[in-house]
């Protein structure tokens, strides 16, 4: 069977953050300060409980015991009985700034502290890009592409009562007999892989929801603060050199397009590098820079004027993509459904950035065939 492979090098324009749902409470968690920087430790639960005597876990079964648990109660105990460093899973970068606010933020059982972490092993804790986000950032592009072509947006015979299922099989041609066939969906030639990244280019910083200043929609968010565990990029807060790249590795299984090896389950619809490039870059790059002069009040302007030149200068071999949380509703595949009507308040008026000044989730993509 016919296979392409390539190297995918992803390079974070501005900070990212994938998560996978996991959230961490202040007990599961320390800060501290070496020689002069600050890290937020991740502890190994498993390890403390098992290291637990009987005395022990008796009055830890006691903190947990209730409808209500006091988290800065039991972590306050927690680090009593056991020495973080000890019990290290794992590290994380963070600000002084932000680390301080954490620590108040403990003893104040409302805020509680909690932070949300990048996906990584569960075992090791290496943070790492999933091949689905990346994917799915990709299918994004291409959908549009395929709803963009009026030809395709009648045959796609899109209207309010279409689901995104019905919508994205008639868009892309995976339909058989008239319903969906998941074994005809162009995107099984695609194979996208995780992406490792350096747990030095991680660190812990604040979410902001920040509004346009000049917008009277919406609600004003303005102030709602959340933690996350995030990538850093060029365009960042704090220093950091030199600029993250992760690799991913792609594949490109043309043999399912032949017919005489896939019979009635040929794929009609071929996915290659250049359409992906093409595609990305007439999506995202308009949404970017619409992004850049809607906020640049407020967006830092060593930010703004990084990403914009970054954006001028693509070879082409590159694209941009947007990844992970925060990427905001015109990013969606579904902003192309009739159902997706802008909301009442409006929509587009308000961000949620790194720190209140930086956007999240921009990335340029380097495609390089391997010999």
């Amino acid at each position: 069977m016919t296979t392409e492979r390539w190297n995918l090098d992803i390079q974070f324009l501005s900070p990212v953050h994938v998560g996978a749902g996991i959230t961490i409470e202040p007990y599961e968690y320390d800060i501290i300060e070496q020689d002069g920087n600050f890290f937020l430790l991740v502890l190994d639960q498993n390890k403390m409980f098992s290291s637990m005597n009987d005395s022990q876990r008796k009055e830890f079964d006691t903190l947990l015991d209730g409808d209500h648990v006091n988290h800065t109660i039991v972590s306050n105990w927690m680090k009593q009985q056991f020495k973080a460093t000890e019990y290290m899973k794992f590290a994380i970068s963070i600000q002084e700034s932000i680390g301080n606010q954490l620590k108040k933020n403990m003893s104040n059982e409302q805020s509680r502290g909690a932070i949300e972490l990048l996906t990584r092993n569960p075992n090791t804790g290496a943070p790492y890009l999933p091949g689905s986000s990346i994917k799915g950032s990709i299918r994004t592009a291409l959908l549009s592409s395929a709803l963009g072509n009026p030809i395709t947006r009648e045959l796609a015979g899109i209207s309010a009562d279409r689901s995104d299922q019905d919508l994205q099989s008639s868009a892309f041609g995976y339909k058989k007999n008239g319903k969906t066939s998941l074994s005809h969906d162009p995107f099984r030639q695609l194979s996208v892989g995780d992406a490792d990244i350096h747990p030095d280019d991680c660190f812990i910083h604040k979410i902001e929801m920040i509004r346009n200043p000049k917008s009277k929609k919406g609600d004003d968010a303005s102030g709602i603060k959340i933690c996350r565990d995030m990538v850093h990029g060029i365009v960042s807060l704090g220093e950091h050199d030199p600029p993250p790249i992760c690799t991913s590795a792609v594949s490109f299984q043309f043999g399912l397009l032949d017919i005489s090896i896939m019979r009635e389950e040929t794929l009609k619809q071929k996915i290659t590098p250049d359409s992906i490039i093409r595609s990305c870059n007439d999506f995202y790059i308009p949404n970017a820079r619409e992004e850049l002069a809607k906020f640049g009040e407020i967006i830092l302007s060593s930010a703004k004027e990084s990403i914009l030149n970054q954006l001028d200068s693509l070879q082409k071999n590159q694209c941009l993509i947007r990844l992970g949380r925060h990427s905001h509703f015109e990013n969606m595949v579904m902003t192309h459904h009739p159902k997706m009507r802008e909301p009442e308040k409006g929509y587009g008026e308000t961000r949620s950035y790194a720190g209140g000044k930086v956007p999240m989730g921009w990335a340029i993509c380097s495609w390089s065939e391997k010999e």
